[in-house]
């Protein structure tokens, strides 16, 4: 498996992050002096955004491969999955369809396409899908086991290990184990296989625990393998039930058995795994105490034993060879850095390294301080002519003071060069009464400078003495000078050098002077330097250094001449100076370099060196690679010394025009471009010094001849069109040719695209037509090889599945599956097959259907079709369909008659009815009406009828444009209803009751007439419609009554019916109860609906009678 540090995904971060930077970082480069060529490369700038993209894939499926409860099922899936992806994207490329590239497709619009070669990167991708197929390959050997690990459920058992094969039967027949398996997915099934199962459980637990923590491992062992070759350690604890397990290796999965010893007998292990945690991340690094050449590293113990740290620094502008390195033991957590630069920013890393290895770094950076300058100038044992100055140490590590001094006002210092032990110096030859500046500046080892340390002082002004002075006399000739009378030493200045000087000195009293003591001194002779040195010799340059010469030199003359002879040249240092370097000189010369100090008085002693320059270089190991049709690769390692830039020539070497180019003196390659194909070409390389041309070096490269397209292939052909397709040409293609031309001959016709296109569409073709195609890349230099082949367009495209439906008496419905080829629109053409006129009708390209209107009921008509292409017609088609008779309703019926109402019913007509229309009239003479209903409608209640009285009916079907057929029925309202079977019955003294069956119709209100038969006042009550009984009551006693009852309808009255009744005599209640009681059982009480001629007291009071009445 990939197992991918966190520092890989941190630098492919970093990786993507200077790439969105590239712009800001060059600027930033620029701004500091730096060379940024290969930054702006486009080149160069290509394969950085393709190696941002690719590794933000593979650090994606790094992510996926991690995490814990992983089994080795889903990594195989996730490596599959990326090798899938791999194909997809080599296809892609080749394709330039970078979707899933965006730093590639970023660069791409931003540049030409000719920079962008998606070919070379197609190639990278499967050179990587190559190398992740080698490295997984033991994946498929083993592809059974983790399907196995993944899902046991449907692996196939004859397949499967005969001593798994019945448990796995068991397995897959379980529906509780299939539930628990869906509940805690593969990770964790083998931890609830039970122990009927003992091979498949220990199986699925170890294997899937195993490979889910450790699956770095190799595959090509088997997976069984993988748990009995594990290292066992044993070790043997009292009865306690904790124990911590050490010296284990990071992030490694390990099994763990517990053994229960009772005497020599051993318990069945509990079994568990575990899987240690990586090597821990070791802390914080702080830096402190920093200072101009060190500075305090301090960093967080690391909380696992560690060995050593390795700590690594080095300047920020550096590079990987400035790289210093240092160890400490794994007990020292703080260390000081020595010896650094001033004003310095230092990158540091501290790693722990553990016996596994390396764990992640602890980083920090700081910048080092200025050197300091020295401190506390101070001036003590001032005379007349000198003073001493002493100063205390800025830093220990000081190489070298300078101390110089001037008069006040006065430009020309005096200078004096002392060791570091040197804090103190006398300044001698001083003017008296006169005030000097002093300055100190301390020199490091890295030859940087400190600040100035300034003072000042005064020398003392002559004063005479009591005592008596010494008057000393030199004599060559006799200058004199007089000290004060306690001085015994005296310093004779401005003699000459090289002389003999007798020095004489008398004692001078006020009175009178001494005689002299003589004695006899010579001074030295001019010197000369020391350990002249001639070297580090360039072609034009020669470095000269050399160690002063004594005494108070004034400067250094520099003198070099060809030692063969030539123009003298000189140079003048400053007294101070102890090296310079002579440039402009002629390479691979011997110069003879003298040095003559020059003192106030003269000439110093004359010293000689010799000394050769360097030959004029050339480039190293120039090579010519990488041919293409139009350009070449030039590399060769840099020219010796301070080239400023390089040319490079080439010519054909059969003869031509030389051409060149100039590169930076930073740049050891470039691409030679637009050259001829299939040329030899000689190129050559000269460095150019600031004064000269260097040698040239020459080297041969052929480039590529033309190329050609490959995979041409001509398809999906349609009645006018072939579809071409190639696979792009090498090199800078301009452009493509695509010529046709029927293969039995015809026109030539050339097509022109561009050359980023790989197919294209011929149009305007010959129906059934082979045709031959060719395919030519057109290049600036000409036109490469073509490659041909050969298609052939459809024949003439027909409607297909042509049907005439849905007819009606005046239209046909047509519906066709549509013709073959773009077609632009449909002619459709109908007409009687009988003959008659034809008619026409155009629908567009798209559409399959239409609805032929008008046309004659009852008549057959041919339909035709032809797809019209914007070029011709197609083949047309036919069919025939046939309009419907004019239509009528069927089986009309005039049913369920009343007083004033009739119902007509009939059966649809056919067709497409839009309304009905229902015609009714009394017969005979009566007046015709008509009412409409819709077309879905296939009944209709007619009302307000007169009883009694037969209607003829009629139906007629109303069609969009005509209507059908006339239908007729007739039908008789019935008669105006009486009530049936009506009695007057049930008389007490004051009432009677009335009773009748329902009257025929609809009945809205019963109306009942009562009057005494005898001749008197005619009373009327109403009940409603649904009522059948009543109580007439505050009836007289003893009185024949006439009880006459009328149904009334909505519109009318209906048909009397009349019955007669009398009231009981006040005397015969008793009988007529008894009576009544033996004759009769009781009467039912009756719940009377109340009409508006009843309230709620008389139906009370006449139902309380009742009851006592028969009670």
């Amino acid at each position: 498996m990939v197992i991918c540090p966190i520092t890989l995904r941190c630098q492919g971060k970093v990786l993507q992050r200077c790439f969105e930077l590239r712009e800001e970082i060059c600027q930033f480069l620029e701004s500091k002096g730096k060379d940024t060529t290969q930054l702006r490369d486009e080149t160069f700038l290509c394969e950085m955004a393709f190696l941002c993209d690719i590794t933000s894939h593979l650090n994606a499926m790094n992510l996926q491969l991690q995490g814990r409860g992983r089994v080795i099922s889903d990594m195989y899936s996730t490596v599959k999955a990326f090798k899938t992806k791999l194909t997809l994207w080599q296809a892609q490329m080749l394709k330039e369809n970078l979707s899933h590239f965006p730093s590639c497709q970023t660069m791409k619009e931003k540049l030409s396409k000719s920079v962008f070669q998606s070919a070379q990167f197609a190639d990278k991708l499967s050179v990587l899908a190559a190398d992740f197929q080698r490295r997984f390959a033991d994946f498929e050997a083993q592809k059974s086991r983790f399907e196995l690990l993944s899902n046991p459920f449907p692996v196939d058992v004859e397949s499967s290990p005969p001593n798994l094969q019945m448990e796995l039967i068991e397995l897959q027949c379980s529906d509780a184990l299939k539930a628990k398996y869906t509940a805690v997915g593969a990770a964790e099934f083998g931890r609830f296989l039970p122990d009927t199962m003992p091979s498949c459980a220990p199986k699925l637990l170890k294997r899937s625990q195993c490979l889910a923590a450790r699956t770095s491992q190799n595959l090509s062992p088997n997976i069984d393998e993988l748990v009995q070759k594990m290292r066992h350690h044993q070790v043997r604890v009292g009865a306690v039930n904790t124990l911590e397990l050490t010296e284990l290796s990071p992030i490694t999965a390990y099994g763990v058995q517990v053994f229960a010893l009772h005497g020599e007998t051993v318990s069945a292990p509990l079994e568990g795994v575990g899987v240690t945690l990586p090597v821990p991340f070791a802390g914080a690094l702080r830096i402190t105490d920093v200072t101009h050449s060190s500075m305090r590293l301090d960093w967080d113990a690391a909380p696992a034993p560690v060995r050593k740290y390795l700590i690594t620094y080095k300047p920020e502008e550096g590079d990987l060879k400035r790289y210093s390195l240092l160890e400490v033991d794994g007990g020292v957590v703080t260390t000081v850095l020595t010896r650094l630069t001033s004003q310095t920013e230092y990158d540091v890393a501290v790693t722990p390294i553990y016996d596994q290895g390396p764990a992640a770094p602890m980083l920090n950076s700081a910048i080092t301080d200025v050197v300091p300058a020295p401190k506390n100038l101070r001036t003590s044992e001032v005379t007349q002519t000198s003073f001493r100055a002493t100063w205390e140490h800025g830093a220990p590590d000081v190489a070298l003071y300078r101390l110089s001094w001037t008069k006040r006002g006065d430009s020309d210092a005096k200078f004096a060069i002392l060791n570091a032990d040197e804090t103190f110096h006398v300044l001698p030859d001083l003017d008296p009464d006169t005030e000097y500046s002093v300055t100190v500046t301390a020199i490091y080892p890295d030859e940087s400078e400190s600040e100035d340390l300034m003072g000042s002082e005064r020398t003392r002004q002559p004063t005479p003495k009591r005592g008596a002075p010494w008057h000393v006399t030199c004599r060559a000739p006799d200058p004199s000078v007089q000290v004060g009378g306690k001085k015994t030493t005296a310093l004779m200045q401005k003699l000459r050098p090289d002389t003999d000087y007798s020095v004489s000195v008398a004692a001078v009293y006020a009175s009178a002077v001494s005689g002299d003591i003589s004695t006899q001194g010579k001074t030295k002779p001019f010197g000369g330097v020391r350990n002249l040195q001639v070297l580090n010799p360039t072609m034009t340059t020669l470095n000269v250094r050399w160690e002063p010469a004594e005494g108070k030199v004034k400067e250094y003359r520099v003198i070099y001449v060809p030692a063969a002879g030539g123009a003298e040249s000189m140079e003048q240092v400053s007294s101070t100076t102890t090296s310079t370097v002579l440039r402009g000189l002629t390479p691979d010369t011997l110069y003879t370099v003298s040095l003559l100090p020059i003192y106030a008085e003269g000439e110093g002693r004359i010293l000689s060196e010799n000394g050769k320059t360097r030959p004029l270089g050339g480039v190293k190991n120039l090579k010519v690679t990488n041919p293409t049709m139009t350009s070449l690769d030039v590399d060769w390692e840099p020219a010796d010394g301070a080239v400023r830039l390089y040319k490079v020539f080439y010519v054909p070497a059969a003869g031509g025009k030389e051409e060149m180019e100039q590169v930076p003196a930073t740049t050891t390659s470039t691409v030679l471009r637009n050259l001829q194909p299939d040329t030899l070409y000689t190129v050559s390389v000269l460095p150019v010094y600031p004064a000269r041309e260097g040698k040239r070096q020459s080297e041969d490269g052929k480039t590529l001849p033309l190329g050609g397209v490959d995979n041409i292939k001509v398809s999906n052909p349609t009645i006018t069109t072939l579809k071409v397709t190639w696979s792009p040409a090498d090199g800078n293609v301009q452009g493509y040719k695509v010529v046709y031309a029927p293969v039995s001959g015809g026109l030539e016709i050339v097509e022109q695209v561009s050359e980023s296109t790989t197919t294209t569409v011929l149009e305007k073709l010959l129906p059934n037509t082979e045709y031959k195609v060719t395919v030519i890349p057109v290049y600036a230099e000409g036109d490469g090889p073509s490659l041909t082949d050969n298609g052939k367009t459809k024949p003439l495209g027909f409607v297909r599945n042509l049907q005439v439906t849905d007819p009606t008496t005046s239209t046909l419905n047509v519906r066709w599956d549509p013709a073959e080829g773009n077609v632009r629109e449909y002619i459709v053409i109908w007409v009687p097959a009988a003959g008659g006129e034809q008619d026409v009708d155009q629908v567009s390209g798209s559409t399959t259907t239409t609805v032929l209107k008008n046309l004659e009921p009852n008549t057959e008509y041919t339909v035709t079709v032809v797809p019209v292409y914007p070029e011709m017609e197609g083949k047309s088609m036919s069919s025939n369909g046939k309009t419907n008779p004019m239509g009528g309703v069927k089986n009309l019926k005039v049913v369920d008659p009343t007083v004033s109402t009739l119902t007509a019913r009939w059966e649809p007509a056919p067709g497409n009815v839009r309304i009905y229309k229902v015609f009714y009239a009394a017969q005979p003479g009566g007046e015709e009406k008509m009412e409409e209903v819709s077309g879905g409608t296939t009944s209709l209640i007619l009302q307000n009828l007169n009883s009694n009285t037969v209607y003829k009916v009629a139906v007629v079907p109303v069609y969009p444009d005509v209507e059908g057929i006339r239908q007729e029925e007739q039908g008789k309202t019935k008669p105006l209803g009486a009530v049936k079977n009506l009695k007057v019955t049930d008389p007490t003294i004051s009432s009677l009751r009335v009773q009748w069956d329902r009257a025929e119709g609809d009945v809205r209100q019963y109306k009942i007439l009562y009057k005494p038969a005898a001749g008197g006042e005619e009373r009327t009550t109403s009940v409603s419609g649904v009522t059948t009984t009543t109580v007439l009551r505050e009836l007289s006693p003893d009185t024949p009554y006439r009880v006459t009852v009328i149904p009334v309808y909505s519109d009318m009255e209906g048909k009397p019916a009349s019955d007669n009744g009398k009231t009981n005599t006040s005397t015969d209640t008793s009988s007529s109860s008894s009576s009544h009681r033996h004759s009769h059982s009781p009467l039912p009480r009756h719940l009377l609906l109340l009409t508006d001629s009843q309230t709620p007291s008389q139906i009370l009071n006449s139902e309380s009678r009742s009851t006592v009445s028969h009670s």
